[in-house]
């Protein structure tokens, strides 16, 4: 029997593929109801969520309540997406590491869409449009390639590079093992400008001296990389150990190479993968567990990964293992996931505390597991009146809030097993999807919620199996009868038969009678229902004899549905309808037009039927009761565009026209001359003529050549300056916009080679200026013809890359141009002689080139040289219809700076930090990352600069040991000088980690935080990262347990809670602390037996309190003087808030006018200040 268990991000994650969809109750749609009935099916519990949420629950509604948990799960689809593109894995297929937690979010989809069953359709919709778009994302989720290190450089402009130098020079070196020192022949040595291991433009091999030489290279800065065979890992020089071109430990360095001359001494000493390997048994048995996923973690995220055999064996050699130190998992569906070594184990739980597991080059290291059995919960489903087992059948085990954490599917034997629970308690529940009602544990029957307020939890164990959780299900209820014609009394086939429960809410339907006009509907949840016949020929029914047509609101005898039975003789009579039949045609020549809508439209201007006309213009709209009906005639919304104007019964056109496809608001259609209907006759002919709509048409040319413009896109704008419609000009320029409503319109035109342009020949920039005197008016049956123009090409803007020294020009610099001010949005690569041209479209750009190229610096125009280049940061230039020239980049050649950046506490490089470079000024020229040691290389323009290197989590720090503040310019640091083709060695950064992740150095209560932390008055708040909340609002239960630290030091501990107020709970952590500061009198509650404990403290009330704590019992401020304007001396608090501010530990809130804000709340990093003054905490500075 196989069992599934997940928890969200848990690494535990276990689940099948391919779930079915939930259906869906509906309200009552009238006019679509088969087409939502063919979509969704209803009888699906839903969850109920934890009681402690229930308050929220009924004032929020189901709807928020699955539009939250639907935000939930993306957020956890936006995570498995993140966990694959960081893992060292390959294929297009997810392991099942990954098909575990994507099936489970399929689980808790269906449980979240369920709960929106009998809900209003158009809440509904958007809520069905994301779960529709999370199911396809996890249906084509696949593990992504990785991109390889570096700017990948096409071969081609390689090539150029090298040909373009008409001296070349060599790199020369020796191959040796880095443990024996001894030569390796026959290993090929690769040299580039980008990736040495992805695109190559030279190579060569080591002979049987472990010699080689590299010759032909362009003098320039090159990138190398040996490429042994097994058991060697690939190299990039210097240091840089791969597995592939796609998981590198850094990036290397560059080999600089002179014309006419040899670099020699670029020597590798290769490294051999290592292997991890070991055998997994049971803890209690010691038996071998087969099929464990062992997970070896090198960083955060990138990780090898192996299974065990059926012996309990795993090895991770065959993973290609880089030297380097490793954290390693095991994780097994029915077992408690485990980190080395006995460390239990969740998907993002943190790694760092496991133990390290050093792989050096060629080891072989041996960890072995004993697992412990994870709890599990089992029994048996039946039917509750026969015994007999129910196969198939899902069973759920869920959290707290109500979301499935694991599952399972009983056997042909009704059993189920869900293992690999944590210790915990579960909610147990059913879903059958089908004819039983399910029920959640302890046997409580579910309705549209399994009602979890009701239930029972049920307990698992590790090492001890929970049995016994048995279900005993009853077969949902069902409808049956039959449907006659009430005339013939003959049976009427092909009806469908809806129920809608006493509120009117669409329950579920029963496509089709048969050919004796019989029908059941089944899988009936118990209650009273309105049933509904509907035919396509005869007048709907409400049983019993109420007609249906437009009701609006519920009618007719409600038919009672019960468990473990068929309500019968369920009969329905229909009387035939009456019917308008007709014709549609053209008013020029009374041609035939098919594919127009026709729709009759009640008294009450409600939709009565439709239909679209036949191919010879024929229409048959039947199913009408006998009344007036206005008929109006508009186009059908899935065809294509219209050129004919809609029209109503009586010859009355109309004046609108279809939206987007939705033709209902084109017609008025109380203008319309109403046709009479009488029941079971048919109305005809009623006859239409459309009138042709109107047409614009003319040719389109180019401004430079006079010639044709085709395949132009057009554009018409009306007078509201909505777009209308579109078309497009022919190869000869030529074109014709159709299906015009009298107006005034105006046409504008654009490609993809052409700017905007106005039919007046008027270039447009960010819009066209459309003014009423050239408006082309257009009417009924005619054609506006002779409307040409002419429209503008992009300009050609042009440029040259050039050295600063020589002013030769550099080829293959990528050249950007950015619009917007923020985007890129298009790029060029310079030519061999450093000529580059963009074709662009009116607007004003700013350029640069997309980084330093090596040996060089980028350049931001004009003359501004950059790091990590930005086009918004130069000037914007101009460009209009007229071509531009001197667009020119002078580029110096960079030198490096180099180092290493560690914590602070344990000197660990810190990979990922970022360095950012500044210049002289101050100006920012660029940054760039740590590799996995800590260690940095940027290249930086000629002159003076400062460095700042930053960490998630610490504070980032100006070179030398200078902390960041806002107030602190960077060039307050120690300068660094760069010194073109030359490395600046050893500027290193030791940062240290912020107290509180969301507390930034910065930040203006940090010390103050600070202080509170380092006296233990608080630890923060909760969270997986430690943090602060500075911005939250102090609760009155926080208050008394932050003065009593204060006042009795980090140790203290209050005497057991006594019970004494209503609202407080003794089980409460916090109950000691409260009574406690009511025996100390700092308070005495917030009314009778009350303590009000999760209200928020105000600033006024912080004022009494701090004053109480620090002064004797009975103790009592000064009388007020009106010191602030908001804090009248009349007021009860005024005193205490006076005197606060008398002794130093405040100034209010606003000095002119001065004011204190007494009833604000008072939030974490306005309390950690109050409460480091009055306590006189050591406070730092910044």
């Amino acid at each position: 029997m196989t069992h599934h268990q997940f928890q969200i991000g848990s690494s535990g994650s276990r689940t099948r593929n391919n779930e079915q969809t939930t259906g869906l109750s509906h309200p009552r749609v009238w006019t679509a109801v088969i087409l939502l009935c063919l979509l969704y099916s209803n009888g699906v519990p839903a969850l109920a969520q934890d009681p402690a949420d229930r308050a929220t629950i009924t004032e929020s509604g189901p709807t928020a309540r699955v539009d939250a948990r639907l935000g939930d799960l993306e957020r956890e689809c936006n995570r498995v997406e993140a966990d694959m593109d960081g893992s060292a894995l390959r294929g297009s297929e997810p392991p099942q590491f990954f098909r575990n937690r994507m099936g489970l979010l399929r689980v808790n989809l269906r449980l979240a869409i369920e709960q929106l069953a009998g809900q209003p359709r158009q809440e509904v919709q958007p809520l069905l449009d994301r779960y529709e778009h999370l199911l396809y994302r996890l249906d084509n989720m696949k593990v992504p390639r990785k991109r390889p290190l570096g700017q990948n450089v096409p071969l081609s402009a390689v090539r150029s590079i090298q040909a373009s130098s008409a001296a070349t020079g060599s790199i020369a070196g020796v191959i040796t093992d880095e443990r024996t020192e001894l030569p390796l022949s026959g290993v090929t040595v690769q040299a580039s400008l980008s990736n040495p291991l992805y695109s190559p433009a030279a190579s060569t091999q080591s002979d049987a001296e472990g010699k080689y030489q590299l010759t032909g290279l362009a003098a320039g800065e090159w990138r190398l990389a040996a490429m042994p065979g097994t058991p060697y890992t690939y190299e990039i020089y210097t240091g840089a150990y791969c597995s592939s071109s796609y998981e590198c430990t850094g990036a290397g360095t560059n080999v600089s190479v002179a014309a006419d001359a040899i670099t020699s001494g670029i020597n590798f000493a290769l490294v051999k993968f290592g292997t991890i390997s070991g055998t997994i048994t049971d803890q209690q048995t010691s038996a071998p567990i087969a099929n464990v996923d062992l997970r070896a973690y090198r960083g955060s995220s990138s990780y090898k990964r192996a299974s065990s055999d059926s012996a309990g064996r795993y090895s991770l050699g065959a993973s290609r293992l880089l030297p380097g130190t490793y954290k390693l998992v095991a994780d097994h569906p029915l077992y408690i996931d485990e980190l080395h070594s006995d460390i239990p184990f969740e998907n993002g739980s943190d790694l760092s505390v496991g133990t390290d597991i050093v792989v050096e080059s060629g080891s072989q290291v041996t960890i072995d597991f004993q697992l412990l059995v994870a709890g599990s919960i089992s029994g048996v489903v039946t039917e509750a009146t026969t015994g007999n087992p129910i196969g198939g059948c899902h069973v759920y085990c869920l959290d707290q809030q109500g979301h499935a954490v694991a599952y399972d599917y009983t056997d042909q034997n009704g059993a189920y097993s869900i293992g690999g629970l944590p210790e915990g308690n579960y909610y147990v529940r059913t879903d059958t999807s089908g004819p039983y009602q399910d029920q959640v544990h302890p046997g409580i029957a579910c309705a549209n919620d399994c009602d979890l307020t009701s239930a029972s939890t049920v307990h698992a164990a590790p090492g001890v199996p929970t049995e016994g959780v048995d279900f005993g299900l009853f077969r949902l209820g069902g409808v049956e009868g039959r449907v006659v014609d009430a005339t013939s009394l003959s049976a009427l086939p092909g009806c469908t038969i809806h129920l809608f429960t006493e509120t009117d809410q669409y329950a579920t339907s029963s496509f089709h009678t048969n050919a004796d006009g019989e029908y059941r509907v089944g899988n009936v949840l118990p209650g009273d229902y309105y049933v509904q016949a509907s035919s396509p020929t005869h007048l709907d029914m409400v049983y019993q004899n109420v007609p249906a047509e437009n009701i609006s609101q519920p009618a007719g005898t409600p038919v009672p549905v019960s468990l473990e039975a068929t309500t019968p003789d369920i009969n329905f009579a229909l009387s035939l309808g009456g019917a308008i039949r007709g014709t549609v045609r053209a008013a020029a020549d009374q041609a035939p037009l098919s594919s127009f809508e026709v729709a009759a439209y009640d008294e009450e201007a409600q939709l009565a039927g439709s239909t679209s006309t036949d191919p010879l213009g024929g229409y048959f709209i039947r199913d009408l009761p006998t009344g007036d009906y206005r008929i109006a005639v508009t186009y059908d919304r899935w065809y294509p565009d219209n050129d004919y104007l809609f029209s109503m019964s009586g010859g009355i056109d109309c004046a609108g026209k279809c939206d987007n496809g939705d033709c209902t608001g084109a017609c008025d259609i109380a203008l319309a001359t109403p046709v009479s209907v009488n029941q079971g006759q048919i109305t005809e002919p009623v006859e239409f003529s459309l009138k042709r709509l109107g047409h614009i048409s003319g040719t389109v040319t180019s401004t430079k050549a006079e010639t044709p413009a085709g395949a132009l896109y057009l554009e018409v704008m009306n007078s509201e300056g909505q777009r209308v419609t579109s078309s497009n000009t022919n190869n000869d320029g030529s074109y014709e916009i159709k299906g015009l409503l009298p107006g005034t319109y105006w046409v504008e035109a654009y490609a993809s080679s052409f700017n905007r342009g106005l039919h007046t020949g008027a270039l447009c920039l960010d819009e066209c200026e459309r003014r009423p005197e050239d408006g082309l008016i257009v009417e009924a049956g005619a054609t506006v013809s002779g409307i040409n123009f002419q429209v503008h090409p992009y300009a050609k803007v042009s440029g040259r890359v050039t050295d600063s020294v020589s002013g030769t020009g550099i080829s293959n610099v990528k050249v950007v141009v950015d619009e917007s001010g923020y985007y890129y949005q298009r790029w060029v690569y310079s030519d061999d002689a450093g000529y580059f041209t963009f074709s662009l479209p009116a607007r004003d750009y700013a350029f640069s080139t997309a980084g330093p190229g090596t040996p060089y610096s980028g350049e931001v125009y004009p003359e501004r040289s950059c790091v990590s280049c930005r086009p918004r940061e130069g000037e914007r230039v101009e460009v209009r219809t007229e071509d531009l020239s001197g667009i020119n980049l002078t580029l110096d050649k960079t030198g490096r700076i180099a180092g290493r950046v560690t914590d602070a506490e344990s000197g660990a490089g810190m990979f990922y930090a970022w360095v950012s470079v500044y210049d002289s000024q101050g100006v920012y020229l660029g940054k760039g990352p740590t590799g996995s040691t800590g260690d940095f290389t940027i290249q930086a323009p000629k002159g003076i600069h400062y460095l700042v290197a930053s960490g998630s989590s610490y504070i980032a720090e100006i070179y030398d040991n200078l902390p960041v503040h806002t107030s602190r310019p960077v060039t307050d640091g120690t300068p660094i000088t760069v010194v073109p083709t030359q490395t600046n060695y050893g500027k290193d950064f030791a940062l240290a980690r912020l107290t509180f992740a969301d507390v930034s150095y910065s930040y203006w209560a940090r010390p103050w935080i600070d202080a509170v932390f380092q006296a233990g008055i608080t630890a923060g708040c909760a969270g997986n990262v430690r943090s602060f909340c500075p911005e939250s609002v102090v609760e009155r239960q926080q208050m008394a347990v932050f003065l009593l630290k204060a006042m009795e030091g980090a140790a203290y501990q209050p005497p057991a809670a006594a019970g004494l107020f209503a609202d407080v709970d003794s089980s409460s952590p916090f109950a000691p602390w409260i009574e406690e500061v009511w025996r100390r009198g700092l308070t005495a509650g917030c009314g009778q037996n009350l303590f009000c404990p999760t209200a928020p403290v105000t600033r006024e009330q912080a004022a009494v309190l701090l004053l109480k704590a620090i002064e004797t019992p009975g103790y009592l401020p000064p009388p007020a003087s009106g010191q602030f304007d908001d804090v009248p001396a009349g007021n009860p608090f005024a005193p205490w808030v006076e005197e606060l501010a008398r002794r130093g530990i405040t100034a209010g809130c606003s000095a002119a006018p001065p004011g204190f804000c007494p009833a604000a709340e008072l939030t974490r990093a306005q309390m950690a200040v109050l409460l480091a003054r009055t306590f006189a905490l050591p406070v730092g500075g910044f």
